[in-house]
């Protein structure tokens, strides 16, 4: 494993937030899909992937810091998923669990261009295995991971007139998403086959946990995006002659949204820095900081509500932008319960975090 310095993550943070906040200044609040080629000309689909593969080298770590300021900026869709599943393919390649071919490699490669979007489909509902929503980002290409009912693992691509089913989360939003039937690959479609049994299973697996854990540090960043405009509200709105910062209720508010979204960040941080070294205990602690990271993210946008009060609910306010974009990906790591589930399942016996 290749350690990354604390000033290369330093710097590397810095940048992210520089770009992001260019996103902020020209696009209004609402990032557009162009910003997907801006992110793929500064390295960022390729920073966990290895130097002689292409990449920065800076692993799942230096991807956890991009994710995380992006979260900041509302720009949820596309990075974590097509990260993670690069990631985790890279990974099935060099252990044997895939079997190498010329179209696999191609497909990984204008990914890191920004040519191609690797993404997963994310169920309607329980009983929609085969149909559901696919986030676009405006990639040449868009393809679909899946996983069949007999362990076979396929990357699909999405045809031009599949990609032309969009759905709006709401009037306001610029969330591009595709509706996604089975059925739509049809004759004409590209199709990848990866590989079926167990070594398919380990990849899709690896993939499913390695985007879990990129999507709770988007959800810390927007966790923290919401404190500020809780914060920076309750600096300047003023209620019986006094700014409603030093009323005790609405501290209460900020502090509880400060403390989770703190512990949030410390936890997701030593879960990617356990599973970049794949240390024993590191399902204990992605499961862990999945669910802390969801929790967080939800608290803290309902707190923020509460400070705001009723000019939260306009519908232009940001803070409306930013529960909308992180809809999808809440959905996508499953119910608070479930995900408090997963975390009890993976924890080792007489690790700190059983207690």
């Amino acid at each position: 494993m290749q350690i990354v310095d604390e000033s290369t993550l330093r710097l590397l943070r810095e940048s992210a937030a520089d770009f992001c906040k260019a996103i902020t200044l020209a696009t209004g609040n609402e990032p557009s899909t162009r910003w997907w080629s801006d992110i793929a000309e500064l390295g960022w689909l390729a920073v966990a992937t290895a130097e002689d593969q292409g990449g920065s080298g800076l692993g799942l770590t230096g991807a956890g810091v991009i994710a995380h300021e992006l979260g900041k900026a509302g720009y949820a869709r596309g990075y974590g998923e097509t990260v993670a599943l690069t990631h985790a393919l890279r990974r099935g390649l060099a252990n044997g669990d895939i079997a190498p071919s010329a179209s696999l490699e191609k497909t990984l490669d204008e990914t890191l261009t920004g040519k191609q979007q690797i993404s997963l489909l994310y169920p309607l509902g329980p009983n929609a295995a085969n149909e559901g929503l696919v986030p676009d980002v405006g990639a040449m290409h868009l393809m679909v991971l899946t996983l069949g009912d007999d362990q076979s693992l396929s990357l699909h691509q999405l045809s031009d007139v599949t990609r032309q089913q969009l759905i709006k989360t709401t009037s306001r939003s610029r969330d591009v998403l595709v509706e996604f039937h089975q059925q739509s690959f049809g004759n004409g479609s590209v199709r990848i086959s990866l590989g079926k049994g167990s070594g398919a299973q380990r990849v899709w697996n690896d993939a499913m946990e390695t985007h879990r854990i990129l999507a709770a540090a988007q959800l810390v960043g927007v966790a923290q995006t919401a404190l500020s405009m809780a914060l920076d509200y309750a600096n300047i709105r003023s209620q019986f002659g006094r700014l409603i910062g030093a009323y005790q209720a609405v501290q209460h508010a900020i502090v509880d949204i400060l403390a989770c979204t703190d512990a949030a960040e410390l936890l997701v941080n030593h879960a990617l820095a356990a599973f970049d070294a794949r240390r024993p205990d590191y399902l204990s602690l992605l499961h862990a900081a999945t669910a802390f990271a969801r929790e967080a993210a939800w608290t803290s946008l309902m707190k923020t509500y509460d400070v705001l009060g009723g000019v939260g609910f306009i519908e232009v306010h940001p803070i409306n932008r930013y529960t909308r974009a992180m809809m999808l990906t809440l959905s996508s790591l499953g119910s608070a319960s479930e995900c408090e589930d997963a975390a009890a399942n993976h924890v080792c016996p007489g690790h700190w975090l059983a207690t």
